[in-house]
């Protein structure tokens, strides 16, 4: 009786932990924020790239020592025995100003496809300012100042927009030299005088004078040269 009362007892026992265990399986669970164990997530994480031997970069070298300038190597002798001092003359080296004027001269007339002149000045004229331009066909122009305040401005090229002539207000006082052509004289509004060849055209030449006589402007316009390119 004893012994049946004890398993029964035991059989009590037992179910009460089935009980308990169905009821902690059932109950859900829940991660804190800032707990140990935070669930993963799906981000995804760019991949690195580790350097390799072709994308280090090269190392800087040590400086090293400047290099002295030696003596040129002597030049071949002429194949004549008498030295040669001759020098090549052009058109250009009539031009008036400086060898650097005459270079600047050079220089326009191998650039461009049309004529350059160039004046012949007498004593006592100096080149004031001059620039040229390649663009559009190129152009040239160059200022001297002379003698008691007198100016000569020179223009040529494409120094002028098509369909203009850029020739000061005047009258017109005939045909006049500008050096080996022919151009046409204006006594300007301002008591100055002008010289134009092709007038309006896309490619034109002009000079303009200040300061001078008739007379002593077409001089000058007459002196001009054409600077072999």
């Amino acid at each position: 009786m004893r012994s049946r009362h004890i398993r029964m007892l035991l059989l009590a026992v037992a179910s009460l932990f089935v009980a308990v265990g169905c009821g902690a399986d059932a109950t859900p669970t829940e991660t804190l924020a800032g707990s140990a164990t935070p669930p993963a997530t799906s981000a995804t994480v760019a991949p690195r790239i580790e350097p390799t031997a072709s994308t280090s970069p090269e190392p800087v070298p040590e400086a090293s020592e400047p290099i002295e300038l030696t003596d040129p190597p002597a030049s071949e002798p002429p194949a004549s025995d008498e030295p040669s001092d001759e020098r090549t003359t052009t058109a250009a080296d009539n031009c008036s100003g400086t060898e650097e004027n005459r270079e600047f001269y050079v220089a326009v007339a191998e650039a461009v496809e049309w004529t350059l002149y160039c004046p012949v000045l007498p004593s006592g004229w100096f080149v004031d300012s001059g620039e040229y331009r390649l663009a559009g066909g190129g152009r040239m122009e160059i200022a001297y100042r002379g003698p008691a305040g007198s100016r000569l401005e020179v223009h040529e090229g494409a120094f002028c927009s098509a369909g203009s002539s850029c020739v000061p207000e005047g009258s017109d006082s005939g045909p006049a030299p500008l050096g080996p052509i022919e151009g046409s004289l204006v006594a300007t509004d301002e008591g100055g005088w002008a010289v134009a060849v092709d007038a309006g055209d896309p490619i034109s030449w002009l000079v303009v004078g200040s300061g001078l006589t008739g007379e002593a402007f077409t001089e000058l316009t007459a002196g001009f040269v054409a600077v072999d390119d």
